[in-house]
């Protein structure tokens, strides 16, 4: 019986190795990128994560001033800031996914959208996903944009910096 499948096997290999042909370079540097790409991002995860940390450490002591939750949270924002200036110009090759809503946190508003265009501008993705809200969310006070409000931010973005939208919803 062996050797029946040591001659099966034989004729298999023979057969089937001339059409097997290794992955290649473009393999080798498509999983290098890749690497690189996740430590980055992880990179700057753990950077964000420690600038929380340590405004997070830094609150009041009983004799200072108490500090708002809104100043801590601007403090927050702008060591996460710095830590991602440092970090994005590492990253390639990403596509940027931004949300629209209507009401309580309406971003649709001219100002709003000309300051997301100039932020998307210095981070440079290779694309841009536009969406709103698809399901009812919890909070009642937030609504969808409608889909031609978003086709406008698309045209505007890429007009303005040569970056492809793709809206969905």
């Amino acid at each position: 019986m062996t050797d029946q499948l040591e001659a099966l096997f034989a004729d298999l290999r023979a057969e089937t190795l001339p059409h097997v042909r290794p992955p290649g370079t473009e393999a080798a540097r498509h999983t290098v990128r890749r690497r690189r790409t996740t430590r980055t991002v992880a990179t700057a995860a753990v950077a964000v994560a420690v600038a929380g940390g340590l405004v997070a450490t830094n609150l009041p002591a009983a004799e200072e001033r108490p500090v708002s939750p809104a100043e801590r949270m601007n403090d927050l924002i702008g060591s996460a800031k710095l830590a991602l200036n440092k970090q994005l110009p590492k990253l390639k090759d990403f596509t940027v996914q931004a949300m629209f809503t209507h009401g309580r946190r309406d971003n649709t508003d001219e100002k709003s959208v000309v300051d997301w265009i100039n932020t998307v501008k210095r981070v440079k993705p290779r694309s841009v996903q536009i969406y709103s809200v698809d399901r009812f969310p919890a909070d009642k006070k937030i609504s969808k944009v409608e889909r031609e409000l978003l086709d406008e931010i698309a045209q505007a973005l890429t007009a303005q910096t040569g970056i492809p939208a793709e809206v969905f919803g």
